[in-house]
């Protein structure tokens, strides 16, 4: 298809997953037991970010990467970590966040949007670096937050799998 079209990348693509991903990790961080009380408000928050995704498909354009509900997304992945830290720490029940696998995916979650964030907000300068010295600085600092993330993810794995039996 995108051959036919004359179009040489994979834009498309990237932001129909992008608003997948965005709204799966909301969903999933949004089901810990701890946020029990705001499953409502995070419901909306993904059915609206959602369509507002959709809509922007149609405002950035298709082939063009959509970096406003991108941003979004990394809005609401660091708004609805940091409300689950702090709904952890207001507690007062005991909880071993070590070994707590939402506590892990709500730090890789923050980590990672926070980080894609700043990259994405800073990208001229980085492109800038790059040019110049020939080190691809956005593209390390995007596998390093991905490596991150997806360490997280496996930690919060294994401590699902640790606390299930």
């Amino acid at each position: 298809m995108h051959y036919i079209a004359g179009i040489n990348n994979n834009r498309l693509l990237f932001n129909v997953f992008n608003i997948i991903a965005n709204s799966f990790c909301i969903w999933m961080l949004g089901n810990a037991i701890q946020l029990v009380g705001a499953r409502r408000k995070i419901n909306m928050a993904i059915t609206i970010f959602s369509l507002f995704g959709v809509l922007n498909l149609f405002v950035q354009f298709f082939w063009f990467r959509n970096s406003y509900a991108e941003e979004l997304g990394n809005i609401l992945g660091v708004y609805i970590s940091c409300h689950f830290f702090y709904v952890v720490l207001k507690s007062d029940e005991h909880i071993d966040l070590l070994e707590n696998e939402y506590f892990w995916f709500a730090i890789g979650l923050l980590f990672d949007s926070l980080g894609s964030m700043a990259a994405d907000l800073f990208y001229n300068t980085l492109a800038n670096v790059a040019a110049k010295t020939h080190v691809p600085v956005y593209t390390d600092i995007m596998n390093t937050l991905n490596v991150l993330f997806y360490g997280c993810l496996i930690v919060a794995f294994v401590c699902r799998r640790k606390n299930s039996r």
